[in-house]
């Protein structure tokens, strides 16, 4: 009994050793085993026919995630895009007329997260030369920066300083951030409104007599949407173009504050 199970074992093994040697041989390389979230990955088949030599008529990947990507014929490539980090476990199958070899070609490729990008610009003026406050809330440790704000200037600080710009418009600033030890690059660009607005207005007279009234015209920026006057006699108006009475004689000193809610500006002017 037992000489007739070590022959039955050894046929069992026989076949399934031919059954096998009967198959494609399954291996394929990629271009990287290691990469960055969203960067591509390309994987190419060098499979080949076996003692069969039978054609390779088909071949599988699987790459992970639940993924599977197959093609007819053999030495394929084929490209995919990790959008996740982690670790993958990547298998790979060559089929012919015999069937699929299912002894998978395995290859691990790690995905490494891209850096965190973000930050926060605000103008400290609406008066030219206008600077600008900067926060950084990117990824910190071993990472660089790369910051171009789009008027010429550019800087490799983590915070920069002294940014500042001569002429009004709407303004890309970007933000490279590289982490050093995976070499991963992430960038984001944020807009920034530069205004120049300025309070002015307009007396109708330097000088009046006692009693008489002044006429103020606003020449202010466009876009003024508050006014606040103070005649420098006790009296204020909230009117664009106020008329105030001396009834004191002296020399008093007219000031206008205006505001331009859209933007967020205001700004001064005394006469």
């Amino acid at each position: 009994m037992l000489i007739k199970d070590s022959f039955l074992h050894l046929f069992i093994f026989f076949l399934t050793s031919y059954s096998f040697s009967q198959m494609p041989i399954n291996s394929f390389i990629v271009s990287k085993t290691e990469a960055c979230v969203g960067e591509e990955i390309t994987f190419t088949s060098t499979s080949s026919v076996g003692p069969s030599n039978l054609p390779i008529t088909k071949e599988l990947w699987e790459v992970g995630g639940g993924v599977t990507i197959e093609k007819n014929g053999s030495n394929n490539t084929i490209k995919h895009t990790y959008t996740t980090a982690g670790s993958y476990t990547v298998l790979f199958y060559a089929t012919n007329a015999n069937g699929t070899n299912q002894d998978a070609f395995v290859l691990v490729i790690k995905i490494n997260p891209l850096p965190i990008v973000s930050f926060n610009v605000s103008p400290e003026t609406c008066t030219l030369p206008v600077s600008v406050n900067i926060t950084n809330n990117s990824s910190t440790g071993s990472h660089t920066y790369y910051w171009d704000f789009g008027n010429g200037q550019t800087s490799t600080l983590q915070i920069p300083d002294n940014i500042e710009y001569s002429s009004t418009g709407t303004f890309p600033i970007l933000l490279e951030v590289k982490n050093t030890a995976t070499n991963c690059t992430a960038s984001l660009t944020e807009n920034v409104t530069i205004n120049e607005f300025k309070a002015d207005f307009n007396l109708t007279e330097d000088s009046i007599c006692q009693g008489e009234n002044l006429i103020l015209t606003d020449l202010s920026s466009v876009g003024v949407s508050s006014w606040s006057w103070d005649s420098g006699a006790n009296s204020t108006s909230v009117s664009q173009n106020p008329v105030f009475t001396y009834n004191n004689a002296g020399t008093y000193t007219v000031s206008l504050t205006a505001f331009n809610s859209t933007n967020g500006c205001s700004d001064q002017q005394t006469k």
